[in-house]
């Protein structure tokens, strides 16, 4: 599916929660996230803000990824997911010292809550 904005990354129904695993990679290489803090940030035109946590290491598309080779599982709550809309989010990793945003520049990634009946 397609949106104002291009391409949907996660589609959801209103009110589910899910786990989805993902391999974070920066210039198409996968990141050491080794000891960072992981965060999933969303935010609609309305100013609907969410900050996702993650959990070290994932599977994605039934191959686990350990957190040294950039795996990591979004947690989405129903919570996060109960506002209907078109959302923007991006990765934001924390570690002493550093940080990082994926994607960085003007992309995001796009997350799609339908309204669930």
């Amino acid at each position: 599916m397609t949106t104002k904005t291009g391409s949907v990354d996660f589609e959801y129904k209103a009110g589910v929660s899910d786990t989805v695993g993902v391999v974070l990679k920066q210039n198409g290489v996968a990141i050491d996230l080794t000891g960072y803090s992981i965060t999933f940030n969303m935010k609609d035109n309305s100013d609907h803000r969410f900050s996702v946590p993650c959990s070290l290491g994932g599977t994605k598309d039934g191959v686990e990824y350990t957190a040294e080779h950039g795996g990591c599982t979004i947690e989405f709550a129903a919570e996060h997911l109960a506002v209907v809309g078109e959302f923007s989010g991006e990765f934001v990793g924390t570690l002493v010292g550093e940080s990082f945003i994926i994607p960085n520049g003007d992309e995001y990634l796009v997350v799609m809550i339908y309204e669930a009946i």
